[in-house]
């Protein structure tokens, strides 16, 4: 949901495109995002993709307002190791044929 603004940004917190998260590829669509929810216990999100192509592919993800932390996570979202994040961005790399289970911690405001 996105306050209208009634002309060009008069005050409002969000551009006028805005979207909660991106997530980009390599190669180009090697990935699916199929789930994405709010973290059992935690201010977090989570996502999970999966490769179905037969080669490994580049995840790279983000938000407008950026990526505090990210994290590889199991099905049942307990955290397995840190995913470097650069310029609010975040990016692994998945197997082929695998699915990934992912966390990003949205930065306080």
């Amino acid at each position: 949901v996105v306050v209208g603004t009634n002309g060009p940004r008069q005050g409002a917190p969000l551009p006028r495109r805005h979207s909660f998260l991106t997530v980009e590829c390599v190669p180009e669509r090697a990935a699916v995002l199929s789930a994405l929810k709010k973290a059992d216990d935690r201010d977090s999100a989570i996502l999970r993709v999966f490769n179905p192509s037969p080669e490994p592919a580049r995840i790279t993800f983000g938000r407008d307002q950026g990526v505090a932390e990210a994290f590889l996570t199991n099905l049942r979202e307990q955290r397995q190791g840190a995913i470097a994040t650069t310029n609010g961005r975040a990016a692994t790399t998945m197997g082929a044929e695998k699915i990934a289970t992912l966390e990003i911690a949205i930065p306080r405001m």
